[in-house]
């Protein structure tokens, strides 16, 4: 149940950030370097830094319950 409460809320961070992410680069309309990205570059990403950014919030939640329940 904990796994499943977990696997839940990393998908949804991972969906926020994302969603963050793209809303951001596109009001920009650039990539880090200064120049036009395209919509892949935007897509790719914002994947990678949704996926790292739920992983280290998912393994922090994770101790935080391990915690509550030892």
């Amino acid at each position: 149940m904990i796994l499943l409460f977990i696997m839940g809320y990393e998908l949804i961070t991972s969906a926020l950030l994302l969603t963050i992410y793209i809303g951001v680069e596109k009001a920009l309309g650039q990539d880090a370097s200064g120049r036009e990205a395209s919509d892949w570059v935007f897509l790719i990403s914002a994947t990678l830094a949704a996926y790292f950014v739920s992983l280290s919030l998912t393994f922090s939640l994770a101790s935080y319950v391990a915690q509550a329940f030892a």
